[in-house]
Protein backbone atom coordinates (compact mmCIF):
# COMPACT_ATOMS: atom_id res chain seq x y z
CA UNK A 1 0.00 0.00 0.00
CA UNK A 2 1.20 3.46 -1.11
CA UNK A 3 1.39 5.97 1.47
CA UNK A 4 0.54 9.29 0.10
CA UNK A 5 2.59 12.19 0.49
CA UNK A 6 0.80 14.26 2.78
CA UNK A 7 0.88 11.30 5.46
CA UNK A 8 4.67 11.28 5.40
CA UNK A 9 6.77 13.57 7.32
CA UNK A 10 10.17 15.39 6.14
CA UNK A 11 12.56 16.21 8.95
CA UNK A 12 15.63 18.26 8.60
CA UNK A 13 18.43 18.17 10.64
CA UNK A 14 19.62 21.52 12.39
CA UNK A 15 18.17 23.16 15.68
CA UNK A 16 14.66 24.42 16.00
CA UNK A 17 14.11 22.73 12.17
CA UNK A 18 10.02 22.48 11.52
CA UNK A 19 8.87 18.70 9.91
CA UNK A 20 6.72 19.32 7.02
CA UNK A 21 5.00 17.18 4.77
CA UNK A 22 7.02 15.91 1.49
CA UNK A 23 4.23 17.01 -0.51
CA UNK A 24 5.09 20.46 1.44
CA UNK A 25 8.59 20.36 1.12
CA UNK A 26 7.93 19.55 -3.02
CA UNK A 27 5.71 22.63 -3.53
CA UNK A 28 8.69 24.47 -2.62
CA UNK A 29 10.10 24.17 -6.11
CA UNK A 30 8.81 22.67 -8.42
CA UNK A 31 10.34 21.11 -11.69
CA UNK A 32 8.36 21.65 -15.32
CA UNK A 33 10.39 17.88 -15.40
CA UNK A 34 8.63 16.77 -13.51
CA UNK A 35 5.28 17.44 -15.36
CA UNK A 36 6.10 15.64 -18.74
CA UNK A 37 7.94 18.41 -20.21
CA UNK A 38 11.15 16.99 -22.54
CA UNK A 39 13.23 20.10 -23.81
CA UNK A 40 14.18 18.68 -26.66
CA UNK A 41 12.88 22.00 -29.46
CA UNK A 42 10.37 19.27 -30.73
CA UNK A 43 7.90 17.87 -28.15
CA UNK A 44 5.49 20.67 -27.33
CA UNK A 45 6.01 21.52 -23.42
CA UNK A 46 3.03 24.10 -23.36
CA UNK A 47 1.06 21.93 -21.62
CA UNK A 48 3.76 20.42 -18.47
CA UNK A 49 4.63 24.29 -17.77
CA UNK A 50 0.86 25.08 -17.27
CA UNK A 51 0.33 21.98 -14.92
CA UNK A 52 3.64 23.05 -13.14
CA UNK A 53 2.18 26.34 -12.53
CA UNK A 54 -1.08 25.42 -11.59
CA UNK A 55 0.15 22.89 -9.09
CA UNK A 56 1.42 25.49 -7.29
CA UNK A 57 -2.16 26.64 -6.01
CA UNK A 58 -3.21 30.57 -5.37
CA UNK A 59 -0.19 31.25 -3.77
CA UNK A 60 2.12 30.55 -6.33
CA UNK A 61 5.44 29.71 -5.73
CA UNK A 62 9.13 28.88 -8.10
CA UNK A 63 9.18 26.83 -11.02
CA UNK A 64 12.67 25.26 -12.20
CA UNK A 65 13.26 24.74 -15.59
CA UNK A 66 16.16 23.42 -16.02
CA UNK A 67 18.16 23.51 -19.23
CA UNK A 68 17.20 22.97 -22.50
CA UNK A 69 15.00 24.46 -25.53
CA UNK A 70 10.83 23.78 -25.05
CA UNK A 71 8.44 24.07 -27.77
CA UNK A 72 5.66 26.08 -26.80
CA UNK A 73 2.53 25.91 -28.66
CA UNK A 74 0.71 28.33 -27.51
CA UNK A 75 1.01 31.51 -24.97
CA UNK A 76 1.91 31.21 -21.42
CA UNK A 77 -0.38 32.57 -19.22
CA UNK A 78 0.56 33.59 -15.53
CA UNK A 79 -2.31 34.78 -13.65
CA UNK A 80 -0.41 34.10 -9.99
CA UNK A 81 2.78 35.29 -8.37
CA UNK A 82 5.30 32.73 -9.54
CA UNK A 83 8.98 32.46 -9.72
CA UNK A 84 10.15 31.22 -13.15
CA UNK A 85 13.69 30.52 -13.36
CA UNK A 86 16.06 28.79 -16.10
CA UNK A 87 19.75 27.41 -14.86
CA UNK A 88 21.37 30.34 -16.31
CA UNK A 89 20.73 33.37 -18.36
CA UNK A 90 19.94 31.97 -22.25
CA UNK A 91 22.11 33.08 -24.84
CA UNK A 92 23.44 32.87 -28.67
CA UNK A 93 26.79 32.75 -29.83
CA UNK A 94 25.38 34.80 -32.67
CA UNK A 95 28.50 36.12 -34.96
CA UNK A 96 31.95 34.69 -34.45
CA UNK A 97 33.96 36.18 -37.35
CA UNK A 98 31.82 35.86 -40.53
CA UNK A 99 29.79 32.88 -39.39
CA UNK A 100 26.90 33.31 -38.10
CA UNK A 101 25.60 30.25 -35.70
CA UNK A 102 22.13 28.76 -36.13
CA UNK A 103 18.88 29.76 -34.70
CA UNK A 104 18.13 28.57 -31.72
CA UNK A 105 20.35 25.16 -31.81
CA UNK A 106 23.16 27.16 -30.36
CA UNK A 107 21.08 28.67 -27.48
CA UNK A 108 22.88 28.07 -24.17
CA UNK A 109 20.98 27.27 -21.03
CA UNK A 110 16.96 26.70 -20.29
CA UNK A 111 15.15 28.52 -23.39
CA UNK A 112 11.41 28.76 -23.96
CA UNK A 113 10.83 28.38 -28.16
CA UNK A 114 7.31 29.51 -29.51
CA UNK A 115 5.73 28.33 -32.55
CA UNK A 116 5.48 30.54 -35.40
CA UNK A 117 3.13 33.99 -34.60
CA UNK A 118 2.32 32.59 -30.85
CA UNK A 119 3.05 35.25 -28.26
CA UNK A 120 5.31 34.42 -25.51
CA UNK A 121 4.20 35.25 -21.54
CA UNK A 122 1.57 37.21 -20.32
CA UNK A 123 1.07 38.40 -16.46
CA UNK A 124 -1.96 39.68 -15.88
CA UNK A 125 -3.17 41.71 -13.13
CA UNK A 126 -6.19 39.89 -11.93
CA UNK A 127 -8.72 39.38 -15.47
CA UNK A 128 -8.81 41.22 -18.58
CA UNK A 129 -12.22 41.35 -19.11
CA UNK A 130 -12.56 43.71 -22.23
CA UNK A 131 -16.04 45.01 -22.08
CA UNK A 132 -15.30 47.70 -19.16
CA UNK A 133 -18.64 48.53 -19.21
CA UNK A 134 -19.36 45.06 -17.19
CA UNK A 135 -16.10 45.13 -15.15
CA UNK A 136 -17.36 49.00 -13.91
CA UNK A 137 -21.06 47.75 -13.09
CA UNK A 138 -19.39 44.45 -11.57
CA UNK A 139 -17.10 46.31 -9.22
CA UNK A 140 -19.57 49.20 -8.21
CA UNK A 141 -21.98 46.21 -7.14
CA UNK A 142 -19.86 44.29 -5.00
CA UNK A 143 -16.04 45.49 -5.05
CA UNK A 144 -14.56 42.63 -3.30
CA UNK A 145 -16.18 39.86 -4.97
CA UNK A 146 -17.06 40.78 -7.91
CA UNK A 147 -16.16 38.27 -10.44
CA UNK A 148 -13.68 40.95 -12.54
CA UNK A 149 -10.71 39.61 -9.73
CA UNK A 150 -11.82 36.02 -11.00
CA UNK A 151 -8.07 34.90 -10.14
CA UNK A 152 -5.05 35.83 -8.45
CA UNK A 153 -2.83 38.67 -9.64
CA UNK A 154 1.03 37.79 -10.92
CA UNK A 155 1.54 40.80 -9.36
CA UNK A 156 5.53 40.69 -7.77
CA UNK A 157 6.59 37.46 -10.15
CA UNK A 158 9.64 37.14 -11.53
CA UNK A 159 11.13 35.86 -14.78
CA UNK A 160 15.02 34.91 -15.16
CA UNK A 161 17.50 33.39 -16.39
CA UNK A 162 15.84 32.17 -19.98
CA UNK A 163 16.07 32.66 -23.32
CA UNK A 164 12.26 33.21 -24.83
CA UNK A 165 12.50 33.26 -28.37
CA UNK A 166 9.98 33.27 -31.55
CA UNK A 167 10.31 30.92 -34.53
CA UNK A 168 9.25 33.92 -36.41
CA UNK A 169 6.03 35.64 -37.90
CA UNK A 170 2.87 37.00 -36.26
CA UNK A 171 1.09 40.46 -35.68
CA UNK A 172 2.75 43.78 -34.46
CA UNK A 173 0.52 42.20 -30.71
CA UNK A 174 2.70 39.03 -30.61
CA UNK A 175 5.07 40.41 -27.97
CA UNK A 176 7.66 38.05 -26.32
CA UNK A 177 6.57 39.45 -22.74
CA UNK A 178 3.54 41.46 -22.00
CA UNK A 179 2.98 42.64 -18.23
CA UNK A 180 -0.07 44.08 -17.01
CA UNK A 181 1.04 43.93 -13.29
CA UNK A 182 4.79 44.79 -11.25
CA UNK A 183 6.95 42.13 -12.31
CA UNK A 184 11.13 41.80 -12.11
CA UNK A 185 12.16 40.81 -15.21
CA UNK A 186 15.88 39.58 -15.35
CA UNK A 187 18.57 37.61 -17.86
CA UNK A 188 16.44 37.28 -20.30
CA UNK A 189 16.64 36.91 -24.15
CA UNK A 190 13.85 37.96 -26.54
CA UNK A 191 13.87 37.12 -29.71
CA UNK A 192 12.26 37.15 -33.39
CA UNK A 193 8.45 37.94 -32.18
CA UNK A 194 6.55 39.79 -34.72
CA UNK A 195 5.66 42.52 -31.94
CA UNK A 196 7.51 43.87 -29.19
CA UNK A 197 10.66 41.92 -26.96
CA UNK A 198 8.65 43.73 -24.00
CA UNK A 199 5.67 44.95 -24.14
CA UNK A 200 4.37 46.98 -20.46
CA UNK A 201 0.96 47.87 -20.66
CA UNK A 202 -1.25 48.69 -17.62
CA UNK A 203 -3.43 51.32 -16.73
CA UNK A 204 -6.09 50.96 -13.26
CA UNK A 205 -9.14 53.04 -14.70
CA UNK A 206 -11.37 50.15 -16.59
CA UNK A 207 -13.17 53.04 -18.03
CA UNK A 208 -10.38 54.44 -20.12
CA UNK A 209 -7.87 51.33 -20.68
CA UNK A 210 -10.15 48.05 -21.84
CA UNK A 211 -8.18 45.48 -22.02
CA UNK A 212 -4.34 46.31 -20.75
CA UNK A 213 -6.02 46.54 -17.21
CA UNK A 214 -3.32 46.13 -14.47
CA UNK A 215 -0.78 48.60 -12.24
CA UNK A 216 2.91 47.97 -13.58
CA UNK A 217 4.21 51.09 -11.03
CA UNK A 218 7.20 49.94 -9.76
CA UNK A 219 8.29 46.90 -12.14
CA UNK A 220 12.10 46.41 -12.83
CA UNK A 221 13.85 44.94 -15.74
CA UNK A 222 17.50 43.57 -15.53
CA UNK A 223 20.12 42.73 -18.54
CA UNK A 224 17.03 42.11 -20.50
CA UNK A 225 18.09 41.81 -24.05
CA UNK A 226 15.53 42.45 -26.68
CA UNK A 227 16.83 41.19 -30.53
CA UNK A 228 15.62 41.02 -33.91
CA UNK A 229 11.67 41.71 -32.50
CA UNK A 230 9.06 43.23 -35.19
CA UNK A 231 8.23 45.97 -33.22
CA UNK A 232 9.93 47.82 -30.74
CA UNK A 233 13.01 46.26 -28.06
CA UNK A 234 11.16 48.15 -25.21
CA UNK A 235 7.71 49.56 -25.84
CA UNK A 236 5.79 51.09 -21.95
CA UNK A 237 2.52 52.76 -22.16
CA UNK A 238 -0.59 53.44 -19.97
CA UNK A 239 -1.47 55.52 -17.09
CA UNK A 240 0.25 53.05 -14.50
CA UNK A 241 3.17 52.11 -16.36
CA UNK A 242 5.33 54.53 -14.14
CA UNK A 243 8.46 54.55 -11.68
CA UNK A 244 10.10 51.48 -13.65
CA UNK A 245 13.58 50.85 -13.35
CA UNK A 246 15.24 49.37 -16.52
CA UNK A 247 18.87 48.44 -15.56
CA UNK A 248 21.61 47.28 -17.95
CA UNK A 249 18.96 46.30 -21.03
CA UNK A 250 20.25 46.22 -24.25
CA UNK A 251 17.93 46.37 -27.62
CA UNK A 252 19.47 45.79 -30.97
CA UNK A 253 18.52 45.27 -34.29
CA UNK A 254 14.76 45.47 -33.20
CA UNK A 255 12.35 46.83 -36.92
CA UNK A 256 10.97 49.69 -34.61
CA UNK A 257 12.43 51.89 -31.70
CA UNK A 258 14.89 49.98 -29.03
CA UNK A 259 13.27 51.64 -26.27
CA UNK A 260 9.93 53.45 -26.96
CA UNK A 261 8.11 55.40 -23.32
CA UNK A 262 4.77 56.37 -23.62
CA UNK A 263 4.16 55.99 -19.78
CA UNK A 264 2.47 58.48 -18.39
CA UNK A 265 4.51 60.22 -15.58
CA UNK A 266 8.23 59.07 -16.12
CA UNK A 267 10.35 56.09 -15.79
CA UNK A 268 14.38 55.20 -14.79
CA UNK A 269 16.89 53.81 -17.86
CA UNK A 270 20.13 53.04 -16.31
CA UNK A 271 23.43 51.98 -18.29
CA UNK A 272 20.82 50.42 -21.38
CA UNK A 273 22.49 50.22 -24.79
CA UNK A 274 20.60 50.74 -28.40
CA UNK A 275 22.15 49.70 -31.71
CA UNK A 276 20.59 49.28 -35.44
CA UNK A 277 17.18 49.78 -33.80
CA UNK A 278 14.59 51.08 -37.67
CA UNK A 279 13.34 53.72 -35.98
CA UNK A 280 15.64 55.20 -33.64
CA UNK A 281 17.54 54.36 -30.33
CA UNK A 282 15.82 56.04 -26.90
CA UNK A 283 11.96 57.45 -27.71
CA UNK A 284 9.30 59.44 -24.81
CA UNK A 285 6.15 59.47 -26.42
CA UNK A 286 4.18 61.94 -24.13
CA UNK A 287 5.22 65.52 -23.61
CA UNK A 288 5.40 66.03 -19.75
CA UNK A 289 6.64 62.60 -19.02
CA UNK A 290 9.91 63.29 -16.97
CA UNK A 291 12.17 60.09 -18.20
CA UNK A 292 15.88 59.88 -16.94
CA UNK A 293 18.50 58.40 -18.81
CA UNK A 294 21.63 57.64 -16.64
CA UNK A 295 24.90 56.56 -18.31
CA UNK A 296 23.08 54.84 -21.50
CA UNK A 297 24.94 54.21 -24.92
CA UNK A 298 24.22 54.35 -28.37
CA UNK A 299 25.93 53.15 -31.36
CA UNK A 300 26.73 55.17 -34.16
CA UNK A 301 25.15 54.53 -37.69
CA UNK A 302 21.35 53.33 -38.94
CA UNK A 303 18.58 54.15 -36.24
CA UNK A 304 20.81 56.16 -34.09
CA UNK A 305 18.39 58.90 -33.20
CA UNK A 306 16.23 59.66 -30.11
CA UNK A 307 12.80 61.85 -29.93
CA UNK A 308 12.88 63.08 -26.57
CA UNK A 309 10.20 65.92 -25.10
CA UNK A 310 11.70 68.49 -22.60
CA UNK A 311 11.05 66.93 -19.73
CA UNK A 312 13.63 64.41 -20.11
CA UNK A 313 17.07 64.32 -18.59
CA UNK A 314 20.16 62.94 -19.70
CA UNK A 315 23.44 62.20 -17.71
CA UNK A 316 26.47 60.64 -18.63
CA UNK A 317 27.20 57.45 -21.05
CA UNK A 318 27.29 58.22 -24.98
CA UNK A 319 23.76 59.52 -25.03
CA UNK A 320 24.38 63.22 -24.59
CA UNK A 321 26.25 63.92 -27.63
CA UNK A 322 24.47 65.73 -29.91
CA UNK A 323 25.54 63.35 -32.52
CA UNK A 324 22.17 61.37 -31.52
CA UNK A 325 19.25 64.04 -31.37
CA UNK A 326 17.80 65.65 -33.75
CA UNK A 327 17.68 69.52 -34.20
CA UNK A 328 14.30 69.16 -32.59
CA UNK A 329 15.38 67.16 -29.39
CA UNK A 330 14.26 69.41 -26.58
CA UNK A 331 16.14 66.74 -24.00
CA UNK A 332 18.51 68.63 -20.77
CA UNK A 333 21.43 66.65 -21.93
CA UNK A 334 24.64 66.79 -19.30
CA UNK A 335 28.25 64.78 -19.82
CA UNK A 336 31.16 65.35 -17.30
CA UNK A 337 28.90 67.94 -15.84
CA UNK A 338 28.39 70.28 -18.69
CA UNK A 339 25.38 70.64 -21.27
CA UNK A 340 25.76 69.41 -24.09
CA UNK A 341 25.26 71.57 -27.53
CA UNK A 342 22.50 69.63 -28.73
CA UNK A 343 20.22 70.06 -26.14
CA UNK A 344 17.61 72.59 -24.90
CA UNK A 345 16.56 73.39 -21.06
CA UNK A 346 13.68 74.70 -21.22
CA UNK A 347 12.18 77.52 -18.33
CA UNK A 348 8.57 78.55 -18.14
CA UNK A 349 8.72 77.66 -22.22
CA UNK A 350 5.78 76.52 -24.59
CA UNK A 351 6.48 76.51 -28.60
CA UNK A 352 2.38 77.64 -29.75
CA UNK A 353 0.32 74.64 -30.16
CA UNK A 354 -2.60 74.90 -32.61
CA UNK A 355 -4.46 77.89 -31.55
CA UNK A 356 -3.20 78.09 -27.86
CA UNK A 357 -1.38 81.09 -26.86
CA UNK A 358 2.48 81.60 -26.97
CA UNK A 359 4.42 80.82 -23.58
CA UNK A 360 7.03 83.79 -23.77
CA UNK A 361 10.31 81.97 -21.65
CA UNK A 362 13.98 81.19 -21.65
CA UNK A 363 15.90 77.47 -22.73
CA UNK A 364 19.47 76.84 -22.17
CA UNK A 365 21.24 75.70 -25.32
CA UNK A 366 20.60 75.54 -28.79
CA UNK A 367 20.02 72.99 -31.29
CA UNK A 368 20.51 74.56 -34.34
CA UNK A 369 23.88 74.92 -36.00
CA UNK A 370 25.26 78.06 -34.28
CA UNK A 371 26.26 77.32 -30.88
CA UNK A 372 24.82 79.08 -28.36
CA UNK A 373 24.25 79.65 -24.79
CA UNK A 374 20.72 81.09 -24.09
CA UNK A 375 17.83 81.91 -26.47
CA UNK A 376 14.59 83.21 -25.23
CA UNK A 377 11.49 84.14 -27.49
CA UNK A 378 7.89 82.61 -28.23
CA UNK A 379 9.24 80.02 -30.20
CA UNK A 380 12.01 78.08 -31.25
CA UNK A 381 12.34 79.50 -34.23
CA UNK A 382 9.97 82.78 -34.67
CA UNK A 383 10.23 86.07 -32.35
CA UNK A 384 13.07 84.54 -30.25
CA UNK A 385 16.29 86.13 -29.78
CA UNK A 386 19.83 84.25 -28.51
CA UNK A 387 23.52 84.74 -27.75
CA UNK A 388 25.32 83.34 -30.30
CA UNK A 389 29.02 82.57 -31.35
CA UNK A 390 30.42 84.19 -34.45
CA UNK A 391 26.69 85.31 -36.05
CA UNK A 392 28.87 87.55 -38.29
CA UNK A 393 32.10 85.41 -38.88
CA UNK A 394 34.19 87.60 -37.03
CA UNK A 395 35.26 85.94 -33.70
CA UNK A 396 33.20 87.26 -31.21
CA UNK A 397 29.63 86.79 -29.51
CA UNK A 398 26.60 88.70 -30.18
CA UNK A 399 23.33 88.67 -30.01
CA UNK A 400 21.29 87.93 -32.50
CA UNK A 401 17.80 87.50 -33.67
CA UNK A 402 16.72 83.60 -35.05
CA UNK A 403 14.34 85.04 -37.63
CA UNK A 404 16.58 87.51 -39.01
CA UNK A 405 20.25 85.58 -38.67
CA UNK A 406 21.68 89.10 -39.86
CA UNK A 407 20.66 91.23 -37.33
CA UNK A 408 23.28 91.35 -34.65
CA UNK A 409 22.44 94.62 -32.86
CA UNK A 410 25.22 93.79 -30.37
CA UNK A 411 28.18 91.83 -30.81
CA UNK A 412 31.74 91.39 -28.37
CA UNK A 413 35.16 89.94 -29.09
CA UNK A 414 35.68 86.88 -27.98
CA UNK A 415 39.11 87.56 -26.94
CA UNK A 416 40.52 85.71 -30.32
CA UNK A 417 43.83 88.24 -31.91
CA UNK A 418 41.99 90.55 -29.78
CA UNK A 419 44.18 93.35 -27.20
CA UNK A 420 43.33 96.65 -25.06
CA UNK A 421 40.74 98.56 -26.75
CA UNK A 422 39.50 95.72 -29.20
CA UNK A 423 37.76 94.34 -25.97
CA UNK A 424 35.03 96.97 -26.37
CA UNK A 425 31.12 95.76 -27.32
CA UNK A 426 30.42 96.50 -30.49
CA UNK A 427 26.77 98.09 -32.03
CA UNK A 428 27.38 96.92 -36.19
CA UNK A 429 23.66 98.62 -36.53
CA UNK A 430 24.69 101.72 -34.65
CA UNK A 431 23.19 103.23 -31.47
CA UNK A 432 19.66 104.38 -30.67
CA UNK A 433 18.97 106.61 -28.97
CA UNK A 434 15.52 108.26 -28.02
CA UNK A 435 12.21 107.36 -26.30
CA UNK A 436 9.93 106.15 -29.16
CA UNK A 437 7.77 108.91 -28.87
CA UNK A 438 5.64 109.20 -31.54
CA UNK A 439 6.45 105.52 -33.05
CA UNK A 440 9.99 106.69 -33.83
CA UNK A 441 12.32 104.69 -32.16
CA UNK A 442 14.90 107.04 -31.54
CA UNK A 443 17.81 108.72 -33.06
CA UNK A 444 20.84 106.08 -34.17
CA UNK A 445 24.40 107.40 -33.59
CA UNK A 446 26.80 105.55 -35.79
CA UNK A 447 30.65 106.26 -37.56
CA UNK A 448 31.34 107.05 -41.30
CA UNK A 449 34.32 108.23 -43.26
CA UNK A 450 32.01 110.80 -45.11
CA UNK A 451 28.88 111.88 -45.75
CA UNK A 452 25.92 108.54 -46.59
CA UNK A 453 24.60 108.83 -50.45
CA UNK A 454 22.31 106.09 -49.91
CA UNK A 455 20.56 104.11 -47.28
CA UNK A 456 17.70 104.71 -44.71
CA UNK A 457 18.01 107.58 -41.79
CA UNK A 458 15.54 110.08 -40.11
CA UNK A 459 15.39 113.30 -38.63
CA UNK A 460 18.06 113.83 -36.26
CA UNK A 461 19.95 110.84 -36.82
CA UNK A 462 24.46 111.56 -36.55
CA UNK A 463 26.95 109.78 -38.38
CA UNK A 464 30.47 110.62 -36.40
CA UNK A 465 33.34 110.85 -38.79
CA UNK A 466 35.39 108.11 -38.26
CA UNK A 467 38.21 110.18 -40.01
CA UNK A 468 38.55 113.45 -38.47
CA UNK A 469 41.25 115.92 -39.45
CA UNK A 470 42.32 119.84 -39.13
CA UNK A 471 41.28 122.01 -41.61
CA UNK A 472 41.21 125.79 -41.75
CA UNK A 473 40.98 125.89 -37.74
CA UNK A 474 38.12 123.27 -38.02
CA UNK A 475 37.50 119.43 -37.35
CA UNK A 476 34.58 117.97 -39.04
CA UNK A 477 32.84 116.02 -36.14
CA UNK A 478 30.43 114.28 -38.39
CA UNK A 479 26.78 115.10 -40.32
CA UNK A 480 23.45 114.85 -38.70
CA UNK A 481 20.42 114.53 -40.80
CA UNK A 482 17.85 117.11 -41.05
CA UNK A 483 14.68 115.51 -42.75
CA UNK A 484 13.38 111.66 -43.14
CA UNK A 485 13.49 111.72 -46.86
CA UNK A 486 15.30 109.69 -49.14
CA UNK A 487 17.21 112.05 -50.78
CA UNK A 488 20.97 112.83 -50.24
CA UNK A 489 21.31 116.89 -51.04
CA UNK A 490 24.48 118.53 -48.77
CA UNK A 491 23.51 121.55 -46.29
CA UNK A 492 19.74 120.64 -47.38
CA UNK A 493 18.44 117.20 -45.88
CA UNK A 494 22.29 116.74 -43.95
CA UNK A 495 24.69 118.84 -41.97
CA UNK A 496 27.95 119.03 -41.29
CA UNK A 497 28.85 119.64 -38.00
CA UNK A 498 32.58 121.23 -37.26
CA UNK A 499 34.63 122.23 -34.25
CA UNK A 500 37.10 124.68 -33.84
CA UNK A 501 40.30 124.15 -32.34
CA UNK A 502 40.67 127.69 -30.91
Amino acid sequence: MTTPSSDVTFSQSGSGAASRTVEAKLRETVSVRDFGAVGDGTTDDHAAFVDAIASLGDAGGQVFVPRGRYRMSQQLVLTRGVHLTGERQGSNPGYVGSTEYPYPTDILGSALYFDSGVPGLILYEHTDEPDTNTVVASLTAHPDSSPYYEFPSARNSIIENLAILSAGGGTTSTHGIELRCVARLENLRIERFGGNGVEISASADVTQSGTNYGIADLAMLVNVYCVRNGGDGFHLEGRDANVIKLDSCNAQVNSGWGFNDEGLAGNCYVNCHAATNGSGSFRAGIEGAAHTYLGCYIEDGTGKLTSLTRACTVLGGTMPSSAFHADVSQAFLMAGGLAMRGAYRHINYQPKQGNLPYVVGVHLGSSDTTPAVLQFGRTSTFDEWKIAANPRSDNSWGLQYANSPSAVPIQWPDGTGRSGRDYAAEFPFGLCLGDGAGGNFGQVLRTAAAMPTSGSYVQGDFLLNRTPSISGGKILLGWMRLTTDSAHVLNTNWAECYVTTS
